[in-house]
Order: C-alpha cells, then sequence, then structure tokens
C-alpha cells in the first residue's frame, strides 16, 4: 500500500487482470476460422450460464467485449452496463438507452424490461455474423438497424452459409426471435 495514504477516502475502483491476446472482433477482422469462431462463441455462451445463474445481465455482449487469451480462452469483458436481474432498466439516469446497436436485443431498444434473454440474443447476433460473415441486421442509419431487429426476420442464414447444419440454423434463429420469452436460455445455447 501506498505510503501514508488513506484507504477510507479512496473512491471505489475495479481492477482487472492484464488479458494477454486480442479481442474476438480483432479476431473476426484478421480472419479467424470458422470453426475455431464457433468454439469461442461457445465458451462465453457457458460462462454466461454461470453469469445469469449470479443474478447478472451483460447487456452490452459483442465480439469487442470477449477478449481471447493467447491459449484460446474466452473471457467476457467490460460489464459497464450490467445490471442485477432484479434492476433491469434499459436507460440510463439522462432516459438514454445505453448499449451497441448491432447486437442489441429487440426489448432493450423498445426500452422494456431486460432479462439475460438480450444476452442469448446477442450470442444469436455473434452466431449469424461469424456463419454469415455479416451481421444480420445492416442499414444506412441507426433508426433502420432498430427497425429491423424490432421489425424484420433475418435474412435466412443459408444464403450466406450454404454448408451451415440444420441444427445450427436453428439455434441461430431460436436465439434471434423477437419475443424474449421464445428464445433459449443460456443453459441449452
Amino acid at each position: 500500500l501506498l505510503r501514508g495514504h488513506n484507504l477510507l477516502h479512496t473512491p471505489p475502483f475495479l481492477v482487472f487482470d492484464l488479458v494477454e491476446g486480442a479481442s474476438f472482433s480483432e479476431l473476426l477482422e484478421e480472419g479467424v476460422a470458422q470453426e475455431e469462431a464457433l468454439c469461442i462463441i461457445k465458451e462465453v455462451a457457458q460462462t454466461l450460464v454461470e453469469v445469469h445463474h449470479q443474478g447478472v445481465i451483460h447487456r452490452d455482449l459483442k465480439p469487442e467485449n470477449i477478449l481471447v487469451t493467447k491459449d484460446g480462452k474466452a473471457i467476457i469483458s467490460d460489464f459497464g452496463l450490467a445490471k442485477a436481474a432484479e434492476l433491469t432498466s434499459v436507460k440510463t439516469k439522462t432516459g438514454k438507452v445505453v448499449g451497441t446497436l448491432l447486437y442489441m436485443a429487440p426489448e432493450r431498444l423498445m426500452e422494456k424490461p431486460t432479462t439475460s434473454a438480450c444476452d442469448v440474443y446477442a450470442i444469436g447476433v455473434m452466431l449469424y455474423e461469424v456463419l454469415a460473415q455479416r451481421t444480420p441486421f445492416i442499414g444506412v442509419n441507426p433508426i433502420e438497424v432498430a427497425h429491423a431487429h424490432i421489425k424484420s426476420k433475418p435474412p435466412p442464414l443459408k444464403r450466406f452459409a450454404p454448408n451451415c447444419s440444420p441444427q445450427l440454423i436453428e439455434l441461430v434463429n431460436s436465439c434471434l426471435q423477437k419475443d424474449p420469452s421464445s428464445r433459449p436460455t443460456s443453459t441449452q445455447v
């Protein structure tokens, strides 16, 4: 400890481990093998089971918030928007919806209560992105993207990934359901 420093007057702070490796988004940009990318998402989904079991919803799950160590271990980072399951407000104190639009579940965009299903939706978006080489909903502006998340079905995955297994397509489609109660739980992903 710092000599003469009074810890009673130190504001709260977080200390994180240094993770040597890359973000999942960097790996995707570099062209990581599809099988390896799917393994990373599977590990993230398995970690979410524990996170959700502890009563925490990440609310901003995206490739940038997944760190992959040099030995291939996936670590979920940036819990800055995380909420306890019983505190499910989607707005900041200023009334703005927070999170990353490309991975945001429809219920968050519509300012409805969020559950762990919003993290499952983000898993579905990342799976779609890995398999199709694009996110399911794109637009010329944020309003178009938000509207697509709320109202549109994603383009059929088979169009972009013709060799994808029917089981994997079904998993992605179930994760991307508009109704959160129709999505699988984190234990089923």
